[in-house]
């Protein structure tokens, strides 16, 4: 297969397509058919290797071991054309299929729990993973896999302990592969984080950065990962330098490297070196094939800087353009208000003028139908005020707000709950909180809304504290 090694695809084709017409035995005509499924697979052409593997599965005599690789195959194959019960039922053919290999039974079982991951069955992907663990004769690497997936199957269902006693399995695996040992060390540093063990985060994330041929994809999570964690832990320098580290790393995947843009652009903010954060929102902004969502929220940050800095009509274009774009997303995405509120709320303007940017910011959510997001926000927004303790806003301040709000929204019938919910929490904090008999202007409903809002214990949703 030269043209194959020399990248030559349709001479490589043509190649086994011919071999495949001419033989006549049934052994060699498997294992031809299986050549050109991966040889498909390679060049991303699932269909094409799926119509191989299923030429294979049904020639008679087919030897089992050979039976059991296609079946195997094809389900991955299914799994990259998003048919997850197809790729469920070729994994279980697999289990079920007498004198099938140990390593075709422990794929196909490490496969069907990925499928069950996609499906939302939680325990059936730990009972596959178990199953492989357990598996007598399971090669080390599906052994691994199985530890580490279930390990973040674990962590998903808040079971950090278990998360970690995996992750930690894995890395004393004898024989593991460098790959699952990486990410074994870095969903441990995530479990550690979320404990709070700050110091055990950093080191499992330095030991990734630190392990030979693991390749640049866990070098950069646990980079990325470990500048959130110095972030919490106040290491300003510390932070950047591995933000740093990931932008700069050839061949990093572009996820990565717009999170580190994004992140190291509002540690700037915090820093107070808004010239840097806005040179890291524009290049995340223009990066190529960098994700929607982060993209969106970049633009965000963006009007939020320029806000600050009493720009606003360069503040409202990044936001149309956010908003644009987060309209054209599957499912749309327009990430939360709160923050873009906050500004306009603490930017010192006279009444006039607060309207007037309250009326623009209405009307962009409006035109892109996104009015609940906005709501949420007015309301999340008041509830961080009083959250923020006292000295509260002064009582003027607060009124005018309010008012602003109602009325740039006295004719949106879809806005009428924000605007109640958020009348309340103003009259609410204005009372210092000593008040509780302001929440029963509001139904039950409304009323666990705005405590959630406040932050208030829930002890009976129909009676405030």
């Amino acid at each position: 297969m030269k043209s194959w090694a020399e990248g030559n695809k349709d001479e490589a084709v043509s190649c086994l397509d011919e071999a495949i017409g001419e033989e006549s035995d049934s052994l060699s005509k498997v294992v031809l058919l299986l050549l050109r499924a991966q040889f498909h697979c390679s060049f991303r052409n699932h269909r094409a290797a799926i119509d191989d593997y299923t030429a294979v599965i049904g020639l008679s005599g087919a030897p089992v071991e050979l039976l059991a690789m296609a079946l195997v195959n094809r389900a991955i194959a299914y799994g990259e054309t998003g048919e997850t019960q197809r790729r469920i039922d070729d994994c279980t053919a697999v289990t079920e299929l007498p004198g099938a290999p140990v390593d075709q039974v422990a794929k196909a079982l490490v496969n069907r729990a990925i499928a069950y991951g996609e499906t939302g069955e939680t325990q059936r992907r730990i009972d596959d993973c178990t199953a492989v663990i357990e598996l007598s004769g399971a090669p080390v690497d599906q052994v691994a896999e199985a530890l580490l997936y279930r390990g973040i199957t674990y962590g998903e269902t808040g079971e950090m302990q278990r998360r970690i006693d995996d992750c930690t399995a894995v890395t004393e695996l004898l024989g593991a592969p460098t790959f699952e040992v990486g990410m074994a060390l870095l969903y441990r540093a995530m479990a550690y984080g979320v404990a709070g063990k700050t110091q055990r985060a950093i080191d499992d994330c330095s030991a990734v950065i630190g392990l030979a041929g693991v390749g640049v994809e866990p070098v950069a999570m646990a980079r990325l990962f470990r500048g959130m964690v110095y972030s919490k832990a106040g290491a300003k320098q510390c932070e950047i330098d591995d933000y740093a580290a990931v932008i700069g790393l050839p061949d990093a995947p572009v996820d990565l490297v717009a999170g580190a843009l994004y992140l190291r652009g509002l540690r700037s903010i915090k820093n107070n070196d808004n010239k840097d954060s806005q040179k890291d929102f524009d290049t995340l902004i223009h990066l190529a094939n960098a994700p929607a969502t982060t993209v969106i929220d970049a633009y965000l940050a963006l009007s939020e800087l320029h806000w600050g800095d009493g720009r606003w009509s360069e503040g409202f274009e990044a936001l149309e353009a956010g908003m644009e774009c987060g309209a054209k997303a599957e499912p749309p995405y327009f990430d939360t208000a709160n923050r873009l509120i906050g500004v306009v709320f603490s930017a010192g303007l006279i009444p006039e003028a607060r309207i007037a940017r309250v009326t623009d910011l209405l009307a962009l959510y409006k035109k892109h139908q996104a009015l609940s997001v906005l709501g949420e926000g007015i309301v999340k927004h008041i509830g961080s005020v009083f959250r923020a303790g006292e000295p509260f806003p002064s009582a003027d301040n607060l009124d005018q707000w309010a008012s602003a709000w109602e009325q740039a929204a006295a004719s949106v019938d879809e806005f009428r709950l924000s605007l109640r919910l958020l009348r309340t929490g103003v009259d609410f904090v204005k009372a210092g909180g000593k008040d509780p008999g302001i929440l029963l202007s509001l139904t039950a409903a409304e009323r666990q809304i705005l405590k959630q809002a406040l932050g208030l214990a829930e002890k009976n949703p129909d009676e405030p504290r």
